[in-house]
């Protein structure tokens, strides 16, 4: 029910706001603005542009994130999954509220951008005085590839669109009616009689004649349609494969650990505070007073400094060389002190506390470095043996001959739908089941190939298309238990639901249920018993629906059993005697990413996108993102 009002009101307002939307860019005159996409814009969002530049560097940066979150995809594995499309549809709901935000007037000043950077991008501040560090910030935008104007006008943008949606959606509150409705829908329950009729208390039903059953199966044809099979042949260069028969030395073991020893090892972790000072001597003073036991923030506010925290650090995590050089020499247990930094010259230090590193040990890590030496191996093997099985094809080889020749393994499967499904419904083994491997298969015709691809696991597969199996209908003689089976179950619901309208009209006529039941040899299974919403679900869900002295039916789904029931009485609790429930509620619509507020959002965005006459050039898109073409 939650999400049914939601749905409504998020409807309702969407429709208002986009015809205000539309008449006050109409009035403020963006539609006028329009021009024709130009030849690096992959997108037109009113007035604005998203180019095919900033569309690939914002799939670079997505691709970095989810490698950083050790989820590894290659471009090219991006764009068959058409990561791209998708976040082009999110710069271009962005474009929109940019756009919306700046004709309503709201714009982020130079000071507030600067601020929301030192507050949000940790990387491009001092860690001391917390204000920006200008050589921090330059290499962050070199490495998300940004120059300093395109990333103020970011945020300047997000931040416009931030204070927009907040004032048009701050203050959104849900009404005290929807925390009552809410009650009424949770503790409704409702007496109800029942009367019921099996239908074995019926005449037997004859078996359906074939023409019956052939009209039957002309109505259902769709149900029984078999969607187009394809047979295909797989060559397949998995590296697991190859590492199994990789011969990997001792003495490559030791120089790849001698390589990877400092990062194989546990670090020295430190907690400890720093407070910064104009002076040698005043950093001094304040290490003697934090030797006393003063608070550290005490110790700063007095001397006119800062305080900063730094909790289970490493010393490459501290940020100021010298500062961490220092904080590092101290013996565990040491008294405060005065050091020097690199970006701040005097500060006083206590170390709170020390969790020392662990070396990393060859024993430890020998079969996991062997094994990764070994996959490594195998991947540079995979290489040679597709370049060998390419020459052998080249020279007119067999498929299966040219596999065996270069060491792969060679995999048929007789049929395979477009969803992964064998013809009997099951799953297809992996990797005929892959989506990238589907996706071509169903591309090509019969008797072409897939040159090698990567799927998942860095396997490579070639794949050659044998034969295509038209989608077809299951023939009727085989298919006909199931359709008498169908006849049967229809026949017996409409017999049971007559005997039902005939109970119903006699109880309207002013008879009891228990008379009318009885005068067709159905009996009573409840009298005046009290039924909850998810009781009367599992059987008939209409008498949550009826009005109170209405009498409703329900046949049960293999039609063996008619349920009639009359509602009685209709039973809620009183708002005004469960008002927390109430208020608990109503607060239920204020919360999350349903919250009425998020709607409203969901609204505005939409109406916003949909003033802003998008249109995207799909030849350039396509160009610039072609699988074919795009490697990593």
């Amino acid at each position: 029910m939650l999400a049914q009002m939601r749905a409504l009101t998020r409807s309702f307002v969407a429709k208002i706001l986009l015809g205000l939307l539309v008449v006050a860019f109409a009035i403020w005159g963006i539609q006028g603005a329009f021009s024709g996409i130009g030849s690096t814009d992959i997108a037109k969002v009113g007035v604005r542009g998203v180019s095919a530049a900033e569309l690939d560097r914002t799939l670079r940066q997505v691709l970095e994130n989810q490698r950083e979150a050790g989820r590894s995809i290659t471009r090219e594995e991006a764009i068959r999954q058409e990561a791209h499309r998708r976040i082009l549809e999110e710069l271009i709901q962005e474009k929109a509220m940019y756009s919306f935000a700046e004709q309503l007037g709201v714009r982020a000043d130079r000071t507030l951008v600067a601020q929301e950077i030192v507050r949000e991008i940790p990387a491009a501040r001092n860690p001391l005085t917390g204000a920006v560090d200008e050589a921090a910030f330059e290499s962050f935008l070199r490495r998300i590839g940004y120059s300093r104007d395109e990333f103020f006008g970011l945020v300047r943008d997000r931040l416009a669109v931030q204070q927009a949606g907040q004032a048009l959606t701050d203050g959104v509150r849900a009404p005290d009616s929807f925390g009552a409705l809410l009650l009424a829908y949770q503790s409704e329950v409702r007496t109800v009689s029942v009367a019921q009729l099996p239908i074995t208390q019926l005449p037997a039903i004859p078996a359906p004649t074939d023409a019956q059953l052939q009209e039957l199966y002309r109505e259902l044809s769709s149900r029984f349609a078999v969607p187009e099979f394809r047979n295909f042949t797989m060559v397949i260069a998995d590296p697991v494969r190859f590492a199994a028969a990789a011969d990997v030395s001792e003495e490559r073991i030791r120089e790849a650990f001698e390589r990877q020893r400092e990062r194989l090892s546990t670090p020295e972790r430190r907690s400890f505070s720093v407070i910064t000072a104009d002076s040698e001597a005043e950093a001094r003073a304040a290490a003697e007073r934090l030797s006393r036991g003063e608070d550290a923030a005490a110790v700063a506010a007095a001397i006119g400094g800062q305080h900063v925290s730094y909790e289970n650090q490493t010393a490459e995590e501290v940020g100021d060389e010298a500062l961490a050089a220092a904080v590092f020499a101290m013996p565990a247990g040491a008294a405060p002190r005065a050091v020097s930094g690199s970006l701040t010259r005097f500060a006083a230090v206590r170390l709170i506390s020390v969790t020392p590193g662990q070396a990393a040990s060859l024993d430890a890590m020998r079969e996991e470095i062997r094994a990764a030496l070994a996959r490594d191996a195998g991947r540079e093997r995979i290489a040679d043996a597709i370049e060998e099985f390419e020459t052998l094809t080249d020279e007119g080889r067999p498929l299966a001959e040219a596999a065996r020749g270069a060491n792969l393994e060679v995999r048929e499967i007789e049929a395979v739908s477009a969803e992964g499904r064998t013809p009997n419904g099951e799953a297809a083994p992996a990797p005929f089941s892959d989506a990238r491997v589907l996706r071509e298969v169903f591309a090509i015709d019969a008797g072409e190939d897939v040159a090698f691809m990567r799927i998942e696991n860095d396997v490579e597969v070639f794949i050659h298309l044998n034969d295509i199996i038209p989608e077809s209908t299951r023939p009727f003689a085989e298919v006909r238990p199931v359709l008498a089976q169908e006849w049967t179950r229809r026949e017996r619901t409409a017999r049971l639901e007559a005997v039902g309208r005939r109970i119903i009209e006699a109880v309207h006529a002013g008879g009891e249920l228990p008379a009318a039941a009885a005068a067709e040899r159905a009996t009573m299974a409840a009298r005046s018993e009290t039924i909850t919403r998810q009781e009367a679900a599992r059987s008939i869900p209409e008498i949550f629906s009826a009005r109170e002295g209405e009498v409703v039916m329900g046949v049960s789904g293999d039609g063996a059993l008619l349920l009639v029931a009359q509602v009685e009485k209709i039973e809620r609790d009183d708002p005004a005697q469960q008002r927390p429930i109430v208020e608990r509620n109503r607060a239920s619509f204020q919360r999350g990413p349903r919250s009425l507020g998020a709607s409203l959002g969901e609204a505005i965005q939409a109406a916003a996108v949909e003033a802003a006459n998008v249109r995207v050039n799909e030849n350039l898109l396509d160009r610039t993102f072609n699988t074919q073409t795009t490697d990593e």
